[in-house]
């Protein structure tokens, strides 16, 4: 199967919820003037979108979209990665949305929600840097997605 295929597989998992951040991440690559969607476009579509799992617990841990775009404006974007029409994800994302859905299955769940998506971005160092010095480590996260679904 080739990666694009595959791309579009996981997609058709997503919760609406999550197919409107992937959305809102493609906002943010523009608003950036970015050419291509990495893991912190994600972070910044998660925080816009705000109402799911993800969003709650990242306000509970005040990470908050003006912050994050800020820095997300000061990064410089991968230089050895070009944008192709059929390939949108950095290769960054694309191994996010893959951990995401491995998050999926180790909740038992049959699709990919926010809270997976938010667990999937520790796999990327800006990201996970991000959040920790925030407070939102590797650790406690899974904790708090597990304690925000129970409550469901």
């Amino acid at each position: 199967m080739n990666p694009m295929q595959k791309m579009s597989d996981l997609q058709g998992k997503f919760t609406l919820r999550l197919n409107k951040v992937m959305e809102l991440a493609v906002e943010e690559v523009l608003i950036l003037n970015h050419t291509y969607l990495e893991p912190k476009h994600i972070l910044l579509g998660l925080l816009k979108e705000g109402e799911g799992v993800a969003g709650i617990i990242l306000r509970e841990n005040k990470v908050f979209l003006e912050d994050i775009r800020t820095i997300a404006l000061s990064q410089k974007g991968r230089e050895d990665f070009f944008f192709q029409e059929d390939k949108v994800f950095s290769p960054e994302s694309e191994l996010v949305i893959d951990t995401a859905r491995r998050w999926a299955l180790r909740f038992h769940h049959n699709y990919i929600g926010t809270e997976h998506m938010l667990l999937g971005l520790y796999v990327d160092p800006i990201v996970t840097a991000i959040l920790e010095e925030r407070g939102l480590t590797y650790k406690k996260a899974p904790e708090e997605v597990f304690r925000r679904i129970s409550l469901h």
